[in-house]
Formats: structure tokens, C-alpha cells, sequence
């Protein structure tokens, strides 16, 4: 790997030095007009080259390939927990009655989501036996703070 390494950084530095002299003597040749001089013959100058940095060849270990042989992935069943609730399908939209959280959980104390404001619109998929609709992201709000009617 050392010596590939060399190699490269030797390639670079010989691409380097020929880009260089390109340049140089694109800009020698290159003719620039005189306005305080009147006549209108070129002016030319001579090109300078530089020989490229001798390379010395490297050679290289073959490499040898094994087989690697990989065991399919094991598939797992995963299983759901029932909820803790019981739902009923319900599908409206409720609006806020008043500031509150939505919640991860239909469970009083549940981790809580996201605030909602007084007036918001939410969209309701069902109806929990503990007091909570279940919004249309997965979301729980307390039938308290909801009403059916726009505010």
C-alpha cells in the first residue's frame, strides 16, 4: 500500500510539472499588443521547456481473491402488543377547545407529542374506550379538549 501511495503521489507531481509548463509557455507565446509603440509587428519571445521527471515502473503483488460465502439474514416475526385500550372506527374532524398536548399513548400521563391550540382543526380516526380520539398521524387527544363543532 506504501508503494502505491508513492506511485500516486509520484504521478501527481509529474501531472503537476506538466501543467506548469503548459502554462508557461501558453503564456510565453501568447502576444500581447504595445499601445505606446506604434509599429504593428508582433512581438514574440521564446519558449522555455523543461523535461518531465523520469518514472521508474512499479510493480504490484497479484492478489488473490476468496470466496466469501454469507448467511442469509434471519427473519424475525415481530409481534404487536394489544393496546392497553380498546378502539372504535370514527372519522371526523374535531376542532380544539382548548390548549393541550397530544399524546403518544391513550393514557392520562402518556409521554406527551405535540401542542395544539385552541381553534386547530384535527383530522380523527377513532374513538378509544378511555376518553381519547386517535388523530390521523397516531396522535391521542383527550375528548375534553375536543368539540365537533368549528369554534
Amino acid at each position: 500500500m506504501e508503494k502505491f501511495t508513492q506511485l500516486l503521489a509520484g504521478l501527481g507531481g509529474a501531472l503537476l510539472l506538466i501543467f506548469a509548463v503548459v502554462a508557461s509557455v501558453m503564456l510565453n507565446s501568447t502576444y500581447i499588443p504595445d499601445d505606446s509603440d506604434s509599429s504593428s509587428a508582433p512581438v514574440t519571445t521564446a519558449a522555455t521547456t523543461t523535461k518531465a521527471p523520469e518514472t521508474t515502473p512499479v510493480t504490484t503483488k497479484p492478489q488473490t481473491t476468496t470466496p466469501v460465502t454469507t448467511k442469509a439474514p434471519e427473519t424475525t416475526t415481530v409481534a404487536t402488543e394489544p393496546l392497553e385500550w380498546g378502539e372504535e372506527a370514527f372519522s371526523a374532524t374535531m376542532y380544539v377547545n382548548q390548549s393541550c398536548y397530544s399524546r403518544i399513548k391513550a393514557l392520562m400521563g402518556s409521554e406527551a407529542v405535540k401542542q395544539y391550540t385552541y381553534g386547530e382543526a384535527v383530522n380523527v380516526v377513532a374513538k378509544t374506550d378511555t376518553g381519547y380520539y386517535k388523530l390521523n398521524d397516531g396522535e391521542y387527544i383527550h375528548g375534553d379538549y375536543l368539540s365537533e363543532s368549528e369554534l
